[in-house]
């Protein structure tokens, strides 16, 4: 009797509906059961009964305030507390979403159909369904904070599962949802997985192309990979976007691109604008001057490029003086500048026989530093003494290191080319009527391993002409 009283009385009705609209409408059972139990004792117990359940009550709509309150938790950093009760209030929405859901299979009629489906009527009055079901901003919105908690935690399959459902349930809105690409964009980098990231990119640029960062971080991950004339092109338009300075540094890779796919005068361009904000780069002034000294011939802005390179380069840096040396010397062969040539030249074989003494000198080093370790490990095999196994473990690492700096050396030494400088000064010493000194260098190109044939025949007429004296 008191629990049907308790069913009845509108003060407990009053509090049962906000709790149902708090989505706990679950505890109705609950709380009469509750009171059911207490009202059972006594008979008389009602209004203990309400005071009792105003108490249970409003705990309980205090708790589920603070459950939904997931952005909260968000802004304190816990993701995962935020992540439970949005996926708590999907799964809600999911399970009483079964609009298209089939019923499961044991729930056979035990009606007996007697007339079949036409499958000819069903097929031609069959409607495609489109992608966004249904227009649902709350589901979009908690998927897409899914997305982002997800990624928060490191669980980046679930994040890109989590934006493109947040898709799904509105339609696509340029200058909004560029937001949603763009985070569907970093769960994919961050999972390693570069073309997802790419493509994500590519739609968040389609959607709000006033945003600009979005081409830069395209330019940076395409430039990367094969795609290098996309990545120009956004390189590009994001530096035609800057109102202001311009980061020197995006000219260099603009260059890079534009030399890899063969455009010179644009990477020449590029490193210009570059070397206007930074002045003092040696090893750019070198880059400038080698693509307009063999690429583009502009000979006159290579000339003043190795000029200034040269002036900023460290002195030890033999390889790159020795080919600003060359690529002048060239210049000054295609301009029948002989002697000035041969002055060139002679700088750049100088720079050659001083990297050539440092592939000497370390070698002579490895050598000494291989019989100190024969000797040591001699001595630990035979005497047992383990004291000096530190040293011998460091010399050990200190010839390994000292092997690796020797192979680049000689590396650097065979780009040098050394035999084809040779010839090239034999041909201007030739040219100059300097017939001894030419027949030197052309036997240097000999000794060096290049052009063989061609300089034992020139050897040979010169050392003719040599002789019959002229």
């Amino acid at each position: 009797m008191i629990l049907q009283r308790l069913k009845k009385d509108i003060f407990i009705k009053g509090w049962i509906k906000p709790l149902a609209d708090f989505g706990v409408s679950g505890y109705q059972s609950l709380f009469l059961s509750k009171t059911g139990a207490i009202s059972s004792r006594s008979v008389t117990g009602v209004a203990k009964l309400k005071k009792y359940i105003l108490f249970f009550a409003l705990s309980l709509i205090t708790v589920a305030a603070i459950s939904q309150d997931y952005k909260g938790l968000i802004q304190t950093g816990d993701y995962s507390g935020a992540l439970k009760i949005i996926n708590s209030r999907l799964k809600e929405y999911y399970e009483l979403n079964i609009e298209y859901r089939k019923l499961p299979s044991p729930f056979i009629s035990d009606r007996e159909n007697t007339t079949l489906p036409d499958l000819k009527k069903l097929f031609r009055e069959r409607k495609a369904r489109p992608f966004f079901i249904e227009e649902k901003p709350e589901i979009a919105e908690l998927h897409l904070e899914a997305g982002r908690c997800s990624i928060a935690i490191k669980q980046y399959r679930s994040a890109v599962s989590h934006l493109i459902q947040s898709l799904r349930y509105r339609a696509i809105e340029p200058g909004r949802d560029d937001v949603v690409f763009g985070e569907l964009a970093r769960a994919h980098a961050l999972s390693g997985n570069i073309r997802g990231q790419v493509d994500a990119l590519e739609a968040a640029f389609s959607l709000a192309p006033d945003k600009y960062a979005y081409s830069l971080e395209l330019a940076g991950i395409l430039s990367r990979g094969a795609d290098r004339k996309r990545a120009i092109f956004h390189l590009e338009r994001y530096i035609s976007s800057v109102s202001g300075d311009v980061d020197p540094e995006l000219y260099i890779k603009l260059a890079g691109l534009h030399e890899a796919e063969g455009g010179y005068l644009d990477a020449e361009a590029a490193y210009v604008k570059y070397l206007e904000k930074k002045t003092r780069d040696g090893g750019v002034h070198f880059a400038l001057g080698v693509i307009s000294c063999r690429r583009t011939g502009n000979f006159a802005l290579a000339r003043r490029s190795f000029s200034r390179a040269l002036e900023l380069l460290p002195e030890e840096d033999y390889f790159r003086r020795s080919k600003s040396y060359e690529h002048i010397a060239d210049m000054f062969m295609k301009d029948v500048e002989y002697r000035k040539a041969i002055e060139a030249y002679l700088r750049a074989v100088d720079f050659q026989n001083n990297m050539l003494k440092k592939v000497a000198d370390s070698s002579k080093r490895i050598n000494e530093l291989s019989e100190r370790i024969r000797l040591i490990k001699a001595e630990l095999v035979n005497k047992r003494n383990y004291d000096r196994y530190m040293e011998y473990e460091d010399l050990s690492a200190e010839k390994g290191r000292l092997e690796v700096f020797h192979e680049r050396l000689k590396h650097e030494y065979q780009k040098l080319n050394p035999g084809a400088v040779r010839w090239n000064l034999a041909r201007a010493y030739e040219s100059t009527g300097q017939l001894e000194d030419a027949v030197r260098m052309y036997r240097d190109s000999l000794s060096l391993g290049y052009n063989s044939a061609k300089s034992r025949e020139n050897m040979e007429k010169l050392r003719l002409k040599i002789k019959r004296g002229y």
